[in-house]
């Protein structure tokens, strides 16, 4: 299918990608700085996990910035691209919250435990 977004609505996609990309920075600094926290004294499987996670959460929105970012440079295939690049996030969003369910789970079990040896 060929389609051509806008000028404006090029700049619209552009001022998307430069918020994702911060995002998705934020989220490879503050993972690396809990995974180097777990690992720093003795090792905490929660901390570990959300560093993980935080990862994961980056790369979901790093994923389908090529795509956007050819809507953006390239013509004729606009809405391919964006279709692709949507695919591509519905993946790792897949993945994503898969992890943050497994965190969500280990931090209940660990919350019972600590509620167990303390009453």
């Amino acid at each position: 299918m060929t389609f051509e977004f806008t000028e404006d609505q090029n700049k619209i996609f552009l001022q998307f990608v430069m918020r994702i990309l911060l995002l998705a920075f934020s989220s490879f600094l503050a993972g690396t700085m809990l995974i180097t926290l777990s690992l720093s004294n003795s090792f905490e499987l929660e901390t570990f996990g959300f560093g993980i996670g935080l990862f994961v959460l980056g790369a979901t929105f790093i994923a389908p910035l090529k795509h956007i970012q050819n809507i953006i440079l390239t013509s004729g295939s606009d809405i391919d691209e964006l279709i692709t690049g949507m695919e591509k996030m519905n993946k790792f969003f897949f993945a994503t919250i898969a992890v943050f369910w497994l965190l969500a789970i280990m931090a209940f079990i660990r919350f019972i435990i600590v509620l167990i040896e303390n009453f």
